[in-house]
């Protein structure tokens, strides 16, 4: 329904991500209103880690790429219009603009901005593989041997543990 509405096969496949997440990676809590919300749980938590590290190791490039646009679509309280015109705002009640921002590490941006509430009660964690299948559907992202080979050294375990017992045996 999402991707029909904006007309993007991207969206439709960060929707299919969220929902095979939801399954995966996600569970269920009641928020301090007592409203049923799901969210990432620890384990879920630590496999999108380990996925970032992976990505991190094999793709530096990409690994930027995602960090930046979910640190400004989902984790920091922002303004303006998209990553390269919009602002961040700084836990000292100024503003940085997300070009300048992107130049800091993630500790830096941790020290220095406001993180979101729902990013705080680990709501949108599972942002990390969503924004990266879009990135690597839309071309964002170059899918190559060296990052395939580092997904596939990520993804095996955990697979194998959810009972995909032959998955890449014996594969290169």
């Amino acid at each position: 329904e999402v991707a029909m509405a904006s007309k993007k096969l991207g969206v439709g496949i960060h929707e299919i991500v969220h929902r095979i997440l939801m399954d995966s990676f996600k569970e269920t809590f009641r928020n301090k209103d007592g409203v049923l919300e799901t969210r990432i749980s620890k384990e879920g938590r630590a496999i999108i880690d380990d996925f970032l590290k992976h990505l991190e190791k094999t793709n530096p490039e990409a690994y930027k790429k995602v960090i930046d646009e979910v640190d400004f679509q989902y984790r920091y309280e922002t303004r303006g219009e998209g990553i390269f015109e919009g602002e961040y705002e700084m836990k000292d009640g100024n503003t940085i603009k997300a070009k300048e921002a992107d130049l800091l590490t993630a500790k830096e941006k941790h020290k220095l901005l406001v993180e979101r509430k729902d990013w705080k009660e680990g709501l949108n964690y599972e942002e990390y593989l969503t924004v990266f299948s879009t990135f690597l559907r839309g071309g964002k992202i170059k899918f190559d041997k060296k990052l395939g080979e580092g997904l596939a050294t990520w993804i095996t375990p955990f697979l194998r543990g959810k009972g995909f017992t032959n998955i890449f045996k014996g594969k290169k």
